[in-house]
């Protein structure tokens, strides 16, 4: 699924709404107007996009759900990813993650 609601199925899904500018509400950016393309354009495009698919990026249990305590350390850092930030005493220490 794409775009932030999941109403896209397929990525020739999104360029097709973006090559007919979108759809029209107030506070559309004036940016968003639309573009036309060759076939031979869009499957390009799509190719490309395809090609940026990282598999081993999207099955890394290390870059999981980062809520879930029990995530394995990242090897390459030694401790599961996440911002450092002061501690109230004044010294560094991890971020405390809430669920938003």
């Amino acid at each position: 699924p794409y775009m932030h609601d999941g109403r896209f199925t397929t990525l020739g899904d999104v360029i097709d709404h973006y090559a007919r500018g979108g759809v029209p509400r107030s506070g559309r950016s004036p940016f968003v107007v639309g573009f036309s393309m060759t076939q031979q354009e869009k499957a390009d495009l799509l190719a490309f996009l395809e090609s940026l698919t990282d598999e081993k990026f999207l099955s890394d249990p290390c870059l999981s759900d980062p809520w879930r305590e029990s995530a394995p350390p990242c090897p390459s850092e030694g401790q599961r990813p996440g911002p450092e930030t002061k501690a109230t005493n004044g010294t560094k220490g991890p971020k405390t993650r809430t669920k938003p």
